[in-house]
């Protein structure tokens, strides 16, 4: 995912567009996007927490578009 992050602009947007682990307030959005920056550019100190909290993101994100 690392890589990924770092040459796409999607994966950057799919987790800070409207981060699903802010509105359940298990993260602040300012120190969120920093940390998903920082990740961007390859500044990875604690990588597995925030490969953790990144993968929470995608899970709930895809929550949402499962049918009822």
């Amino acid at each position: 995912m690392r890589e990924e992050l770092e040459r796409s602009r999607a994966w950057h947007e799919a987790l800070t567009a409207r981060p699903r682990i802010v509105e359940r307030a298990y993260a602040r959005l300012q120190e969120w996007r920093i940390a998903v920056q920082h990740a961007r550019v390859g500044q990875t100190d604690g990588f597995p927490q925030f490969l953790a909290s990144a993968i929470l993101e995608l899970w709930l994100q895809g929550l949402e578009q499962r049918p009822e």
